[in-house]
């Protein structure tokens, strides 16, 4: 089932994109539509998208709009926020934050990982305990590398890119605007 939305493009040609993208759609999201389990004493602020065999378990606190597709399963005391979209089967463990980013198909954030600003594609596991970054010191635009070349971002605030198959491990900080390539651990 599809939402009905007017059409709107927007360009993806670099991942940070992505995040305009979902924040353009979830911006205009008026009504939650709740398609399946939702535990006692959990917290939905403004609205959100939980499709099929997606549990949100207790002690959740959810603020601002967020889409988590099928077969996700959110553990207790995780905070999402802020124009966050989870795809098919991702598992977000026990106290978790994680804010206007894009979780891949088929990842897992573990325990007491903080996660913002970020898009981490497919089949991605984290650890606990990533800590991130996501301003400059001056607080200018975020600049990325790409091909070679720095790419301004547009954005103030961008954490990360982590691309397919990734392991990340426990304790671990990632500076502000670093490109993790394809199965790297």
């Amino acid at each position: 089932k599809l939402l009905p939305i007017d059409f709107e493009f927007i360009d993806v040609w670099y991942p940070w994109n992505i995040l305009q993208a979902n924040s353009s759609f979830l911006e205009k999201l008026e009504k939650s539509e709740i398609l399946w389990t939702i535990e006692e004493n959990v917290t939905i602020k403004w609205n959100i998208i939980l499709w099929e065999w997606s549990v949100l378990k207790s002690w959740t606190y959810i603020e601002w709009n967020v889409y988590i597709w099928k077969n996700c399963s959110i553990w207790p005391n995780t905070y999402l926020r802020w124009n966050t979209v989870i795809c098919d089967d991702c598992k977000i463990w026990n106290a978790v934050e994680i804010k206007n980013s894009n979780i891949g198909k088929k990842s897992n954030v573990a325990h007491l990982s903080y996660i913002w600003d970020s898009v981490i594609w497919n089949n991605v596991n984290i650890w606990g305990w990533l800590i991130t970054a996501n301003l400059r010191h001056d607080k200018s635009n975020i600049k990325v590398m790409v091909q070679g070349k720095l790419v301004d971002s547009w954005m103030r605030k961008l954490w990360c890119i982590i691309w397919d198959n990734t392991k990340i491990w426990i304790n671990n900080s990632i500076y502000p605007w670093r490109i993790i390539e394809n199965d790297s651990f």
